[in-house]
């Protein structure tokens, strides 16, 4: 940690590597570097938001939604989450209904995030069909980090922080 300044990203995100460093230093829990000024640019409030269910995959909801803000799956059925202006959810839901889908009286409650879930052990939650990730409410086993990530974890630990100087002693595995 020898104070060198860097800046990765950018207005908008082109490059893959200086998003890779965002990401690199977020997930790092402040043991690789320290962050002077972040901007965060966020979508606004939308004005609205529905929730349909059904048994569509999700490359048919892609085809009938833009940008669904969500889509679930149980194992069973699908649940798919469109948010915007009303307008524009109307459209988009009667295309998802006339395909099998209906519009939700009351939204799903989604348990909390699990790290470390596989998909086949999907069983009281929902996986994320565009993220992969698990929602449930099994109790989590920890999570068995193999000794070549432990290993390039630590080359890219003394790569950033050759004297051992950020957050010593905290490892983000």
């Amino acid at each position: 940690a020898d104070g060198e300044q860097f800046v990765a990203g950018g207005p908008t995100v082109k490059n893959v590597t200086g998003y890779d460093i965002c990401r690199l230093l977020v997930s790092s829990l402040g043991t690789l570097a320290l962050m002077g000024v972040v901007t965060l640019r966020t979508r606004p409030k939308p004005e609205m938001g529905v929730w349909l269910k059904g048994e569509l995959l999700l490359e048919e909801i892609l085809r009938y939604c833009y940008r669904p803000a969500s889509v679930l799956h149980d194992g069973h059925n699908t649940f798919v989450l469109i948010e915007g202006y009303e307008k524009d959810l109307q459209k988009e839901s009667a295309s998802l209904e006339k395909l099998g889908m209906s519009v939700m009286e009351i939204d799903p409650i989604i348990p909390p995030l699990v790290k470390g879930v596989l998909q086949e052990n999907l069983s009281d939650g929902f996986l994320d069909l565009q993220t992969g990730a698990v929602y449930s409410n099994t109790p989590q086993e920890k999570i068995e980090i193999s000794e070549g990530v432990k290993l390039l974890s630590d080359r890219i630990k003394n790569n950033f922080d050759p004297t051992g100087r950020l957050n010593p002693g905290r490892r983000p595995y």
